[in-house]
């Protein structure tokens, strides 16, 4: 749904009230997330870099990789194994929320 404001001034040409959307009232508030950010939030949490930007279906595939190493890293000795495929998860993460903060910027 679009929110729209109304001028009180009329178009002369044409007789109608001139009106814009909230959000090109506030198009000087807007701020770009940058991709420092993202990739800051995937390092937290991998995926989140990803949702904070608005991509889903990334972010879901690196919470379904959480979920499945976790679930792992309970088996014994299968320590061995995860450590090192959780310092790829977060790595790839980061990397990704990097280049596509910096391809597809999100808004605030």
């Amino acid at each position: 749904m679009t929110v729209v404001e109304w001028d009180q001034t009329d178009d002369r040409s044409t007789g109608a009230a001139r009106h814009r959307t909230a959000g090109a009232a506030r198009a000087g508030l807007e701020r770009h997330r940058g991709p420092a950010a993202a990739a800051a939030l995937s390092v937290l949490w991998p995926g989140l870099g990803h949702a904070s930007l608005g991509r889903t279906a990334p972010a879901v595939g690196f919470i379904a990789a959480q979920v499945l190493l976790v679930l792992l890293t309970v088996a014994p000795g299968a320590w061995r194994a995860t450590v090192p495929a959780w310092a790829v998860l977060v790595t790839v993460a980061a990397v990704t929320a990097w280049r596509t903060a910096r391809r597809h910027p999100a808004r605030t």
